[in-house]
This record gives C-alpha cells, structure tokens and sequence, in this order.
C-alpha cells in the first residue's frame, strides 16, 4: 500500500498494542506530497521473517504463489509451459529482492536504535 507522510516516515512505526507499519522504498517527494513510501501491516512484534511474509503476500496472495509453482512443476514433468520455468525464475528473483531489502531496512535501523526481532546479518 502506498503511503504519504508530511515527515520522513520511520521504518518500523508502531499504531497500536501489537500493531505496527514496516515503511519502505520511502523517498522525498515534492513540497506538495512530502514523504512517499509503501507500507505493509505487521501484527505482533515485527520481525524478519513477519516483514517479509507481509510484503510477499502484499504482492501475490496464497492462490497466485501456488500457481507460479505448479506451473514450474508442471514444466519440468515435461507437461508445462517453458514459460512457467521463466515466471519461476522471476518469481525466485523478486523474493530475494525483498530479502535484500527487509536485510537492509533492519542494518539502517539498528544503526538509528530501534531494536528489530528476529535480524540476522547478511552472509
């Protein structure tokens, strides 16, 4: 979900007892619009694995996962699409992505205090 701020957002912002916002891809925009982000729910501390589960499903829900891997399978039955290898792959790409930005987000903000569940340093 997209989000606007008047200041710069915080990366992790609590909103109730439980609830909290993982805020990311957060930039500058211009006098009019403020701070620009995306922004995900996180229900319970927020941890790794929370936040990148959030931001997955934000983009595809359980259905649309699924569906990306059997068609994979499929393909290498000898059933499928080469289509479906290339979605996959794809697929496995912007996974990693997320990772590498959740990992980068949780480095930021330990350098700035706030204490992040669940982070492990980058290998």
């Amino acid at each position: 979900m997209k989000a606007h701020y008047d200041k710069k957002p915080p990366v992790i912002e609590r909103v109730a007892p439980g609830q909290y916002l993982f805020n990311y891809n957060i930039e500058q925009g211009d006098n009019d619009t403020g701070w620009l982000c995306e922004q995900v729910d996180i229900v319970g501390a927020p941890t790794y694995e929370k936040i990148v589960r959030a931001i997955i499903r934000s983009r595809y829900d359980e259905s649309e996962e699924f569906s990306i891997l059997n068609k994979y399978n499929a393909y290498n039955m000898g059933i499928g699409e080469e289509s479906a290898r290339n979605r996959y792959q794809e697929f496995l790409v912007e996974i990693q992505q997320v990772k590498t930005l959740v990992e980068a987000a949780f480095i930021d903000e330990a350098v700035y205090g706030q204490q992040i569940q669940g982070f492990r340093e980058p290998k």
